[in-house]
């Protein structure tokens, strides 16, 4: 009994670490492109943005594509927010965290 148990929270574990996104876009997103910083260059900066997630549950570690992903959506989130059109990666993700730089572009 105590083994499904465990091998079943194991499991529910292991699925949302590769198959569920837990960050959702804002409609006001959508208008929020990613690019690098070459193409940001002539563009009015606003600020920066601190994006963090999950990068593990419990001792499963969660897929780099997804995390870095749900990086991506956060920081549109909130370049949309404080009325930016464009987000430059600053780095690589650091244990679920990476920064970035916001624009006006447009």
């Amino acid at each position: 009994m105590v083994v499904r148990w465990y091998w079943s929270i194991a499991i529910g574990c292991s699925m949302l670490g590769t198959g569920c996104t837990w960050v959702q876009p804002t409609p006001q997103s959508d208008s929020v492109r990613i690019v690098s910083f070459e193409k940001a260059n002539g563009c009015q900066k606003l600020g920066r943005i601190g994006a963090s997630v999950k990068a593990s549950v419990g001792v499963i570690q969660r897929s780099a594509e997804k995390v870095a992903g749900e990086l991506d959506i956060l920081a549109r989130n909130e370049a949309a927010e404080m009325g930016a059109d464009t987000i430059v990666r600053d780095g690589a993700v650091n244990n679920g965290e990476r920064t970035f730089s916001a624009y006006r572009c447009f």
